[in-house]
């Protein structure tokens, strides 16, 4: 069985912040590679992380998207 690495404190999958702002994982990951919106960090195995300030901007640029 491989390491079982949790996600850092302060931190969400995006998977989690798609739920919450009512996206989809695509969105999340297409916003990132236009380079519209990069979340705060990756992790070592390179899952985008993201913080509560994240949410909120994402938010944002989703709903003036939209």
């Amino acid at each position: 069985m491989g390491k079982y690495r949790a996600i850092p404190e302060g931190f969400m999958t995006i998977g989690k912040v798609a739920q919450k702002i009512g996206v989809t994982v695509r969105t999340l990951q297409y916003y990132d590679k236009e380079r519209l919106f990069t979340p705060f960090a990756k992790s070592e195995g390179g899952r985008r992380l993201y913080t509560d300030r994240d949410l909120v901007m994402l938010s944002q640029l989703h709903r003036d998207i939209s």
